[in-house]
């Protein structure tokens, strides 16, 4: 869905507008459940949702999405900008996996924010912590990371480097030398082979580098991964290579071959997880 309370300024309008009906919770559940017997076929062990928005736990269905979820064996994780009422996330921790929390500077209450963390930890819910760096607010923030790494010493936190265009992820914002060093190669959970050797690296440092170009490359999106678009449309993968393999409340159609990519650019940190050949 693309509903949500908060109105950065450096978050697309398209994901915030509402301009996408709320979904139909038949329909996720049916999607849940082709998805599962889709994974349980190709001898998959695990069958991974992450929910994202706008801001999830604005639809009050999420926790019946959720709960199907975890009644059909799959795993969840949503992503949650952390401001909604405690009560809000108490309907969800029981069924739900991980959390992503996200920090929106120009918006986030900070303290909210860390009860919310609490809150997952006290009910055995992974949680992971990004943070939105934007450049005029850099001192705050790193200090903010600092406090959040020192009330809980394993929480991964990763600090977002963020776009001028947050559509196309190509030219970062202002941010100085000394700032954009510290914000690539950080989290390390992407892998690539030059010259016979490993490469560990991340979307930013890839999307700064201007390496994340894979045109006629084999790309595996759609045979690891699916993205459901706020309009309940099925692709391969954000970038819509392929074009569209159903939607929700009706048959997915799975690809069983990769595909050659024909774009100039994988721009979305999501899309380039899959394998490239």
């Amino acid at each position: 869905m693309n509903h949500c309370s908060l109105r950065c300024s450096y978050c697309a309008d398209v994901i915030r507008n509402g301009s996408a009906r709320l979904p139909d919770i038949r329909h996720c559940v049916d999607a849940v459940k082709q998805i599962r017997d889709h994974c349980d076929n190709q001898g998959f062990q695990s069958a991974d949702f992450y929910i994202t928005g706008g801001e999830v736990t604005e639809w009050p269905l999420l926790p019946e999405l959720i709960a199907a979820i975890d009644d059909l064996g799959g795993n969840s994780r949503i992503r949650s900008n952390g401001q909604s009422e405690l009560k809000i996330y108490d309907e969800i921790w029981r069924h739900l996996d991980a959390i992503t929390l996200e920090f929106h500077p120009e918006s986030a209450a900070t303290a909210h924010f860390a009860q919310v963390i609490a809150a997952a930890i006290k009910n055995s819910v992974e949680v992971s912590v990004t943070v939105m760096m934007t450049p005029e607010r850099w001192e705050e923030l790193e200090s903010w990371t600092v406090k959040i790494k020192t009330l809980w010493n394993d929480l991964p936190v990763n600090k977002r480097l963020l776009f001028a265009n947050p559509v196309i992820n190509t030219e970062p914002l202002a941010y100085s030398e000394s700032q954009l060093a510290a914000l690539i190669n950080q989290t390390g959970d992407l892998e690539y082979w030059q010259d016979d050797q490993m490469i560990t690296t991340d979307f930013a440092a890839l999307a700064v580098h201007q390496l994340n170009r894979f045109s006629g490359s084999r790309c595996a999106a759609g045979l690891e991964q699916i993205v459901i678009d706020a309009w309940g449309k099925v692709y391969r993968g954000h970038c819509r290579q392929g074009g569209k393999l159903g939607e929700i409340g009706s048959e997915i159609k799975f690809p069983s071959e990769p595909r050659i990519c024909d774009r100039p650019i994988c721009n979305n940190g999501f899309d380039i997880n899959a394998t490239k050949y």
